[in-house]
């Protein structure tokens, strides 16, 4: 009996900024490219609230959403550059697996790409969080691309 797969025409791609983001991404490109799919790099801002005196606030120094757009426009410029893909770029504020899980059903994604190890550098407990969530709460395949082995760098 032969398998059959639904063509990937929508792939989500979650980055930080991280090494580890970089290299999801480029795993992100290479299947887009493969299928002629459309890419979607979502980068989520995690907003604290500082509880004071006088109830809560955002912390000082946050910056708009405008200038994180700018940020990952910025870098996916720098690291698509020659691809050839036309590349779509979304910004959410939220916790980061809820927003992925949120995109993922709003644009009906096909395949979600995702570190497993991210900016915090904290191994394991990582993927035991966002990547985790994403994974075991998201109705359509993940991608988990983990860290270089030591014979792979």
């Amino acid at each position: 009996m032969a398998i059959t797969l639904p063509a990937l025409k929508r792939i989500l791609a979650s980055i930080d900024y991280s090494p580890q983001g970089d290299r999801a991404l480029a795993w992100a490109v290479l299947h887009a490219q493969t299928f002629s799919a459309e890419l979607i790099v979502l980068h989520v801002v995690e907003r604290s609230v500082h509880f004071g005196t006088f109830g809560y606030s955002e912390p000082p120094g946050v910056p708009e959403l405008g200038s994180d757009h700018a940020r990952l426009e910025t870098h996916l410029r720098q690291q698509l550059a020659g691809s050839g893909l036309v590349v779509r770029a979304l910004v959410e504020v939220g916790d980061p697996a809820i927003k992925i899980r949120e995109v993922a059903r709003r644009e009906a994604i096909d395949l979600i790409v995702i570190a497993t190890h991210g900016k915090s550098g904290i191994g394991d407990l990582l993927l035991s969080s966002v990547a985790e969530k994403v994974i075991h709460h998201t109705g359509c395949p993940v991608l988990a691309v983990s860290p270089p082995s030591e014979e792979q760098e």
